[in-house]
């Protein structure tokens, strides 16, 4: 009841205390409960202002248990470089891997590189299991950048990712430089 009590004037609370309801909301079983905290959720992903737009990504990246792969999309491809930037980190932090192609893709914009490679490091290992969906042309176009994230993370799928990679890749140089970064011990001669 007190969650209730408190939501009902959440605009004219700070936003950590906005932040603490929804969540809080969003974890009870309640449907009126669950209606509230996603109409504010909703309020803020389609506010005019940044700051709105931040605290929905801060609260949808506390969340396990509810996806909201479509508002990141959106929130991914704003205007506003820190909106952005939010909403890029959350996708990878959150390992939505349908949102994959997406961020692969704005590796291309100079803007945004950086951020995303930042992204795929929070991702992890788990990155190299789920780029095997994705386009076999992206992926290539992207294979210097992997190879270096492959580098900088650890676990089994970036191991086998750059391992895959030694006979074939044009890349050669720096996929054994990934594999040294990690402190890869080859187990055979070959």
């Amino acid at each position: 009841h007190f969650l209730y009590e408190m939501s009902q004037n959440l605009a004219d609370q700070e936003d950590s205390i906005r932040k603490v309801i929804i969540i809080g909301l969003l974890n009870q079983q309640e449907f009126s409960h669950l209606f509230k905290a996603g109409t504010e959720i909703n309020a803020l992903i389609h506010s005019s202002l940044p700051s709105d737009k931040e605290l929905a990504i801060s609260i949808i990246s506390e969340l396990k248990h509810v996806r909201f792969t479509e508002s990141i999309e959106t929130l991914m491809n704003d205007q506003n470089h820190a909106v952005r930037r939010a909403a890029i980190i959350a996708a990878c932090k959150l390992k939505v891997r349908p949102l994959l192609p997406n961020l692969t893709t704005l590796l291309a914009e100079p803007a945004n590189r950086y951020i995303v490679l930042q992204g795929f490091q929070q991702y992890g290992d788990e990155l190299f299991h789920d780029i095997q969906d994705l386009d076999p042309e992206l992926a290539d176009n992207f294979e210097q950048e992997f190879i270096r994230t492959a580098g900088r993370v650890k676990g089994p799928y970036s191991t086998n990712y750059l391992l895959s990679k030694l006979p074939v890749t044009i890349h050669t140089d720096r996929t054994i430089h990934s594999l040294w970064i990690k402190g890869y011990d080859p187990v055979t001669e070959e």
